[in-house]
């Protein structure tokens, strides 16, 4: 089972009054996702009571199979959590290093330069990471490498302060 990212979700999930479909999502359980979503029509855009949705916990916890699943019924790459961080989707994958996921996201007009609460797009998530392959990803696309956060830290910087840094020589 994979675990949350630095800055996701907490693994005590009761803590976040988890529905049925965050549980199923959390759990890895595709089959149980696919019966609430489909035999029990249930809502693809529920959210928990800190306003994430099923697509949010799928890139948190890494699960690409829960992602496209979740995407080919409709889910919305661009969702912001509502209620903490404003992170969407692609915030969690690319805190996750999930490259897999940030690229299926963009493929599916995920954008990457929304901001979070602290001015952090996608690609600050990335280098903070010290993933090379998601910053790499998200370079490919177009995402602003200069850009800068509330604090006034690019990419590089965040990258640089976080003692998890890999090679971000795609940031030179």
């Amino acid at each position: 089972m994979n675990f949350p990212a630095h800055g996701g979700l907490d693994d005590l999930h009761t803590v976040w009054d988890a529905s049925p479909l965050h549980d199923a999502v959390r759990e890895g359980n595709m089959e149980e996702l696919m019966r609430i979503l489909i035999e029990k029509e249930g809502n693809l855009d529920e959210r928990d009571k800190y306003g994430l949705t099923a697509l949010h916990w799928a890139c948190d916890y890494g699960n690409l199979e829960a992602v496209q699943f979740l995407i080919r019924l409709g889910a919305n790459t661009n969702a912001v959590e509502n209620r903490l961080f404003k992170r969407t989707p692609l915030h969690f994958a690319c805190l996750r290093g999930a490259k897999e996921i940030v690229r299926v996201l963009l493929e599916h007009n995920a954008d990457p330069e929304a901001r979070d609460y602290k001015g952090w797009s996608a690609l600050h998530c990335g280098a903070y990471n010290g993933s090379n392959a998601v910053v790499s990803v998200l370079l490919q696309t177009g995402a602003d490498s200069q850009a800068l956060t509330k604090q006034g830290e690019n990419a590089r910087i965040l990258g640089t302060k976080n003692a998890k840094v890999g090679d971000l020589s795609t940031l030179d």
